[in-house]
């Protein structure tokens, strides 16, 4: 299983992107990996300031680089840092420089804060960045729980499956969890006498969950797990009631490329998900070709 080298996460000084340093914090300590604390400076708001103070908007835009570097600083004081840790402040639209800075850096994980109710449990910020970022996107609302000691995998069987199973086996490793693998089988609507069906430990697509954890080499990665298979008229609900249920401290789930982020944005399970603020939401993206057919049996 790939280690995670490189952490970025993103800081606007928000109650939510408070809880976000911490879990990027506690997540890169135990991975050793190198964390990355960025924070981007909107270019207008220098160009109104300079304009404000009478002051050249290039001076203003050295002093507040100065300033937010120590701001960035102060922000982390007094946590238990990994060993390697980076502070960079940029000036720009701060979802394409976030965007910018995780391909430099080449972040495997990218933890930003969402707002919380008051937006819907999503922050524009934190869902506009995932769709533009290569990595994988932690999206930690406020409040959080302080660590993950449940974590579930919500596979579909779509070509991200994989890759969301990884992902999810890395990081309960990583946080000493319990993981559990939600699947939820799509019955015909017209299913009238079976519309949810509990533990279908007879769901047709088993052996072929099987075959994906065969794949993945679940049993190997040293992470405790279960499988959870559910059927139902409407997935997206299901998912929703079983997490209720369950209550995680972290739902990974994966989307399809950019496209599949636009989606996202619309109406998606992993929209409503994020929304209903169960817990952290991990974003996987799938970067191989999309393909609209089902794998064979």
């Amino acid at each position: 299983m790939q280690q995670i080298r490189n952490i970025l996460v993103g800081v606007d000084f928000s109650p939510g992107s408070e809880v976000a340093i911490d879990w990027a914090v506690r997540l890169a300590r135990n991975a050793e990996s190198r964390l990355h604390v960025v924070h981007v400076i909107d270019k207008s708001a220098i160009g109104e300031v300079a304009r404000s103070t009478g002051a050249l908007e290039s001076s203003m835009r050295d002093f507040l680089t100065r300033e937010m570097i120590q701001c960035l600083e102060q922000a982390t004081a007094g946590l238990d840092l990994p060993q390697a840790v980076d502070w960079e402040v940029r000036v720009g639209a701060p979802i394409q420089e976030i965007a910018t800075v995780s391909r430099m850096v080449s972040a495997d994980l990218v933890v930003l804060g969402c707002r919380g109710r008051a937006d819907d449990g999503v922050g524009s910020l934190a869902t506009r960045s995932a769709a533009l970022v290569p990595a994988s996107v932690l999206l930690v609302p406020s409040p959080a729980p302080a660590a993950a000691t449940t974590v579930v995998a919500c596979v579909d069987l779509s070509p991200v499956s994989g890759t969301v199973l990884q992902e999810a086996a890395r990081l309960a490793r990583i946080e000493s969890a319990a993981l559990k693998v939600l699947h939820v089988n799509r019955l015909p609507w017209f299913n009238l006498n079976s519309v949810r069906r509990a533990d279908s430990k007879g769901s047709s697509n088993l052996p072929r969950i099987q075959r994906l954890v065969q794949d993945v080499g679940l049993d190997a990665c040293g992470v405790p797990w279960e499988l959870v298979t559910r059927e139902h008229t409407d997935p997206s609900f299901e998912v929703l009631s079983s997490l209720e249920k369950v209550k995680p401290d972290l739902v990974v789930l994966g989307v399809s490329g950019r496209s599949g982020f636009r989606h996202l944005l619309l109406g998606s399970t992993a929209e409503r998900v994020i929304r209903r603020e169960f817990s952290p939401v991990l974003m996987v993206k799938h970067h191989e070709r999309e393909s609209t057919q089902e794998e064979k049996p």
